[in-house]
């Protein structure tokens, strides 16, 4: 699955956003459930409610670094351009400025 918001009337324009999903190998079925690619450049800052998730998430990220924090901490955001994210049953906000792209 691609998923991508190209300019059809401007097809050499870079798309701001683009989605692409990978399948695992069977090498790595006992690990890896699925995997995807993502690159985002929406010219702005942005900030982003994460839900809670059934599911470990691996983040790396390429691009700038995201600001990371439970909705309800009265704390700062900690700044990270990789991390995982545990099974939890409290959102969280991500922020980021700029570019973004990761796996």
């Amino acid at each position: 699955m691609v998923e991508s918001n190209a300019s059809e009337n401007n097809p050499s324009a870079p798309p701001a956003w683009e989605y692409k999903v990978g399948h695992p190998s069977h090498a790595t079925n006992d690990w890896v459930a699925a995997y995807s690619g993502y690159r985002e450049d929406v010219g702005r800052s942005v900030c982003r409610l994460e839900t809670p998730k059934d599911r470990i998430i691996l983040i790396l990220g390429f691009g700038d670094r995201l600001r990371i924090r439970p909705v309800d901490a009265k704390q700062q955001s900690c700044e990270y351009s990789a991390f995982v994210i545990g099974l939890s049953d409290a959102p969280m906000l991500t922020q980021y400025d700029g570019a973004q792209q990761g796996i």
